[in-house]
């Protein structure tokens, strides 16, 4: 699956003349998937964005933090759903060389993996 960065909703509101009147807690990144014509985007708040970060260090979600990142879990749905099928996702950091596999286990739940490093 190849994703590239899409920057159209932010350009949007530049040409809406949209001025920033108070601070949002909520910041949108979207991706296009190369393959197609979508978009898959996604909005990320402060909590959000926190448990992400804990993820990142090695805390493992729980049937709680699940429920609370919808938002998120809708988005890698969307994206599993335009690579291969819901089998497998692959996730290359070309910065760090690295190769991560996101999946899906028999209980319709998540398995995340370092691959190996490239």
């Amino acid at each position: 699956m190849d994703l590239k960065p899409e920057l159209k909703h932010i350009q949007d509101e530049k040409q809406n003349g949209t001025k920033l009147e108070n601070f949002s807690d909520k910041l949108i990144v979207a991706y296009k998937l190369a393959d197609s014509n979508s978009t898959a985007n996604l909005e990320i708040d402060y909590s959000l964005f926190e448990l992400l970060t804990r993820i990142k260090n090695g805390y493992v979600p729980n049937k709680e933090d699940q429920e609370d990142a919808l938002k998120f879990l809708d988005f890698v749905e969307k994206l599993m759903g335009s690579g291969m099928k819901n089998k497998e996702l692959l996730i290359h950091l070309e910065s760090e060389n690295k190769l991560f596999s996101l999946s899906k286990d028999d209980f319709h739940g998540y398995v995340f993996e370092k691959e190996r490093t490239i």
